[in-house]
């Protein structure tokens, strides 16, 4: 699935960024890492995830990874 538009919000009060690959239903999950959470579709396509704390994960840093694989699933291969 290659996304057409990629939506983003951030939320201050609530220190929250949601990043939308497709819109639709989907189920959110906790990553393995623990470190956000992904929005599946039904046929188990990450279509979004949401990070919370952002503000807290390093002053001062200018890039985030994250690995968006839900708990429960196999990594992919590197």
């Amino acid at each position: 699935m290659r996304p057409e538009q990629i939506r983003v919000w951030w939320d201050g009060e609530g220190d929250l960024l949601y990043v939308a690959f497709a819109d639709g239903d989907g189920d959110m999950v906790r990553t393995q890492d623990g470190k956000a959470m992904v929005k599946v579709d039904a046929d188990g396509n990450v279509i979004g995830f949401q990070l919370t704390g952002v503000s807290k994960r390093g002053k001062g840093a200018r890039s985030l990874s994250v690995k968006l694989t839900p708990a429960g699933e196999a990594s992919p291969a590197p």
